[in-house]
């Protein structure tokens, strides 16, 4: 067994680890082995700056993949109601589309003569129609 450090070794291997020494240079500078430097420092919990920034950047690390994570949950959900919402449209389109079938045929019988006028007029007179279709189609 090797000689005990003293309380001022300890203070003194605390306080150049703290100031970010490698134990190989604590070592040399306190004429003690690099491995009786690791072993005490293990012993008595100090950390080097590095341990401590590593210790930080894992802790930080942790802390983004758990963000990533709640992103990504709710970019699925996101996507999830997009799809929803898409196949809402997709439905209410088609029943739009059907209605404003079913309202142009009904046009065709009581008002004929919109298909035999000019194609300017009947864009105007067409424009009109469906656009009122479409207001009472809203209000249902």
């Amino acid at each position: 067994m090797g000689r005990r450090y003293t309380g001022e070794e300890k203070r003194r291997i605390q306080e150049l680890a703290n100031q970010g020494c490698t134990d190989e240079a604590i070592a040399e500078q306190l004429g003690r082995s690099v491995n009786a430097i690791r072993n005490l420092r293990h012993r008595n919990n100090i950390k080097t700056r590095e341990t401590k920034t590593i210790q930080q950047l894992k802790q930080t690390k942790q802390k983004l993949t758990n963000h990533k994570q709640e992103l990504e949950q709710r970019l699925r959900q996101l996507e999830k109601r997009r799809e929803q919402i898409q196949q809402a449209l997709q439905t209410e389109e088609l029943v739009f589309i059907q209605k404003l079938e079913a309202s142009l045929i009904k046009l065709k019988d009581r008002k004929p003569e919109l298909f035999i006028i000019t194609a300017q007029e009947q864009i105007s007179k067409l424009t009109a129609e469906l656009a009122a279709s479409f207001i009472r189609w809203l209000l249902e």
